[in-house]
């Protein structure tokens, strides 16, 4: 199956997309490339010593996925997390596949919190499983940074990407309802705005004993696009500028759910 931007089947892949890169950035505090490989491609019919996680999806979205690593990216993998020094063909540890795990999960909270925010009530649950049968489509998510590359492949079900399909036709659907002059009514209500730099998360007692000067570091770097929200959501990215003594926000991005 074809993922075709402007979908929600492309906002879920995506969004996972971005949480694996977000994830190793904080994770082993460095930059990764993260991209989407051939949707055609396929995965050898049996690995040895493969990690795979069944990938359960409820809500408003309803479906199962996958997330399966055969054993050298589990390796690779596992040895940055533990900051070990990379050996390819070294033997994989129990401490190594722990670590990975919790990478993951860490990223399927990360991509919940994300998909929350466009398809309002979504919970994912990531759990150990053997690996999947006939997937609808295999997305390969290609991490590379200098001449290391994991891979990590997206097993989408045929459930899955019906109910996504659903929920782009529901989306398209209620726009078409607000058009005309529906849509005139509603074309003159102010809106609230919000720019949001990054995020961090304090305990309640360090923010009592902030004291004036101290400087709070948040999720995102400086190179990063700066997001426009809507109440939650996110609409629109851009760069910071100054405009007459004023911050204003050059747009540079529009995701494609923000159209919906």
């Amino acid at each position: 199956m074809p993922i075709t931007n402007g979908t929600s089947l492309h906002t879920f892949v995506e969004t996972l997309r971005q949480s694996v890169k977000d994830c190793l950035a904080e994770s082993i505090s460095s930059d990764w490339t993260v991209v989407l490989g051939d949707e055609n491609a396929t995965q050898p019919a049996a690995w040895e010593n493969q990690l795979a996680f069944a990938l359960s999806i409820s809500g408003s979205i309803r479906g199962e996925a996958a997330i399966l690593i055969q054993k050298p990216s589990l390796l690779l993998l596992g040895q940055k997390l533990l900051k070990q020094d990379v050996v390819p063909n070294g033997e994989l540890t129990s401490e190594q596949q722990q670590m990975v795990e919790g990478f993951l999960q860490h990223v399927i909270v990360v991509t919940q919190a994300t998909l929350g925010r466009q398809f309002h009530e979504i919970k994912l649950q990531l759990v150990k499983s053997d690996t999947p049968t006939s997937p609808e489509t295999t997305v390969p998510l290609l991490a590379r940074q200098e001449n290391s590359e994991i891979a990590l492949f997206l097993h989408i079900s045929e459930d899955l990407a019906e109910s996504l399909a659903i929920s782009n036709e529901s989306a398209v659907g209620t726009k078409l309802a607000y058009s005309g002059n529906n849509l005139a009514l509603l074309l003159g209500i102010d809106l609230n705005l919000t720019l949001q730099f990054g995020k961090s998360s304090l305990k309640l007692v360090e923010i009592l004993e902030l004291p004036t000067g101290s400087v709070i570091e948040v999720d995102r770097q400086v190179q990063e696009p700066v997001e426009l929200l809507l109440g939650e959501r996110v609409i629109a990215k851009g760069e910071v500028v100054v405009m007459d003594g004023n911050y204003g926000l050059r747009i540079t991005e529009v995701p494609a759910f923000a159209a919906d």
